[in-house]
């Protein structure tokens, strides 16, 4: 988790939001699928997914909850190297 916010939102795991944490939690299964650059809308339904999961299970209380389904994604911008092909 550490790596991967910094990479996808640019600072430490333990900064992130309700709506972040839970974003990285979505691209554990599919992180091909939910790669937020190149399919955000799948992106935002998986860590909505994950919000509504931890509402129910009483991990954050309804105004996060819904403050959480209405943040952006809040990325970063992806690398430059992002999307070209390795030379080997």
């Amino acid at each position: 988790m550490r790596s991967a916010s910094h990479i996808w939102l640019g600072r430490a795991a333990t900064e992130l939001t309700h709506a972040e944490a839970a974003l990285l939690a979505g691209l554990i299964q599919i992180p091909g699928r939910a790669n937020p650059y190149q399919h955000p809308q799948i992106a935002t339904d998986r860590r909505n997914v994950i919000l509504e999961r931890m509402h129910r299970f009483g991990l954050i209380n309804d105004d996060e909850y819904q403050d959480a389904l209405h943040a952006p994604l809040g990325l970063r911008p992806p690398p430059e190297y992002y999307g070209t092909t390795a030379p080997w």
